[in-house]
């Protein structure tokens, strides 16, 4: 039986609806973000779900072709109230079918995903969390002895949003989630882990050097890897030596300082960075190495090495900076297990003699060294768009430094592929796609060689 018109209140679509396509019955699997759940209406159907912020008002569809029996709205609101309905649908004879729309259910403890942090005062260390703020919320602690290990449940029905950890001097690094959950209908119904944190606060302190590639022109910094809470952070020196911000891209944007490190457009007058390899590079080293990076940005555009030697005002300038990120995290409690440099340059010194430029090289690192740099990590530059084998020269240079100078290591030469593979955005400039792939070989690498140190 065929007829035509609005069904249940979904008024947003008026299609053909039969009667005899089976009703699908909805339910909820909620706890952090609504999950609503139905039963099959047949192999040959697929679902649309339906919104609406009262019961009997307008149904607004907000998923079609859905072929599963199971749908989170990641589009809801935290705390905001929604009633949800389901219909399955199917095309026949070239048009559209519906069948009616289910009951509806409400959601109204849509909430968001937890925030794990670590906060360690006078009276010990805490696993802290965002509070859900209902006393019928449960929570299961869990850790693991790797960062990407399997998590064991060490506490289960936890009612606050703070976890004591029992540390002692000989405790090693454990990494942690916490997982809230719902008795819903007599069973458990669990909502998303929360991001990771270590039981101590440890980084790696690390300052990105270099020149346009290292600050970033990517055409879209919103392609670049998005970093959960704890895994990398950003100190700004410049702009805000106070605290520790999530690391994100545009790194290090706006941290300028006039006559030194200032990466603003000479021309236009505004800030160029536009994201680059940093994230990437943070995201690979934390899942491989199992320690966050805390980054200071120190790049800027079409800069000579020259430019990065003892007494001049750029190279003055990174070491200032390292030293206030150094000085703040000790302040801070932070244990800094290593501190490194990142180095991302030579499209301004392709006509650079070759022993001049491992010279000027090795003068700057031996000046960061001083200031308690440990290895110099080489990011490979890649060729020019329209001038191929203009770079040769000098990226074979940097190979050879690295193969015979102690303090400088190769991560990776994949950059030089990137002509070939579509990966360029403007002459010697990468494409965010090109700075995710060079930062993740990147970070690889250096977590390979940190992980050789620390005998994993």
């Amino acid at each position: 039986m065929i007829m035509m018109g609005l069904v249940s209140a979904v008024h947003t679509e008026a299609y053909a609806v039969s009667k005899d396509i089976p009703v699908p019955a909805i339910s909820s699997e909620t706890v952090t973000k609504p999950t609503l759940v139905w039963n099959s209406s047949g192999n040959s159907y697929t679902y649309r779900l339906y919104r609406s912020s009262r019961k009997n008002g307008t149904y607004t569809c907000v998923a079609k072709d859905i072929s599963g029996l199971k749908y989170t709205d990641n589009s809801a609101v935290a705390g905001e109230k929604y009633w949800y309905k389901v219909r399955a649908t199917k095309v026949e004879r070239g048009k559209r079918i519906y069948g009616e729309a289910s009951k509806p259910i409400q959601i109204a403890y849509v909430k968001n995903d937890l925030e794990l942090t670590l906060l360690v005062d006078k009276t010990g260390t805490y696993l802290q969390w965002s509070d859900l703020k209902n006393s019928k919320y449960r929570y299961n602690v869990y850790n693991s002895s790797s960062v990407n290990g399997k998590y064991n449940c060490v506490r289960s029905g936890w009612k606050d949003n703070s976890y004591k950890l029992n540390l002692t001097s000989k405790t090693g690094l454990y990494y942690y989630r916490v997982r809230p959950y719902k008795i819903l209908n007599g069973k458990k119904v669990y909502g998303a882990m929360s991001n990771i944190c270590l039981n101590r606060k440890i980084v790696d302190l690390v300052i990105f050097m270099g020149q346009s590639n290292m600050a970033g022109r990517g055409e879209n910094a919103s392609l670049a890897p998005v970093l959960e809470v704890n895994s990398a952070y950003e100190f700004k020196a410049v702009t805000d030596p106070s605290r520790l911000y999530t690391l994100q891209e545009p790194f290090g944007k706006y941290e300028n300082v006039k006559g030194a490190i200032n990466d603003i457009s000479a021309k236009k007058g505004t800030e160029v960075k536009s994201g680059g390899m940093t994230a990437s590079l943070c995201k690979a080293y934390f899942e491989a190495a199992g320690v966050p990076v805390v980054g200071v940005s120190a790049s800027i555009s079409g800069t000579s090495v020259r430019k990065f030697q003892p007494g001049q005002p750029i190279l003055s300038d990174a070491v200032t900076r390292l030293n206030t990120a150094k000085s703040w995290l000790n302040d801070n409690g932070f244990n800094v297990r290593h501190i490194y440099m990142v180095w991302s340059q030579g499209e301004a010194d392709y006509r650079e003699n070759p022993e001049k430029y491992k010279e000027y090289l090795r003068k700057m690192i031996e000046e960061m060294r001083k200031h308690g740099v440990e290895m110099c990590f080489f990011v490979g530059i890649g060729n020019h768009l329209n001038f191929p084998g203009i770079f040769d020269s000098i990226q074979n240079t940097q190979v050879e430094f690295c193969d015979t100078y102690e303090y400088a290591y190769m991560t990776t030469t994949i950059a030089r592929t990137f002509v070939n593979r579509g990966m360029m955005s403007f002459l010697s400039h990468y494409s965010q796609e090109g700075y995710n792939l060079v930062g993740k070989e990147a970070g690889l690498a250096m977590a390979q060689y940190v992980n050789s140190l620390n005998g994993k």
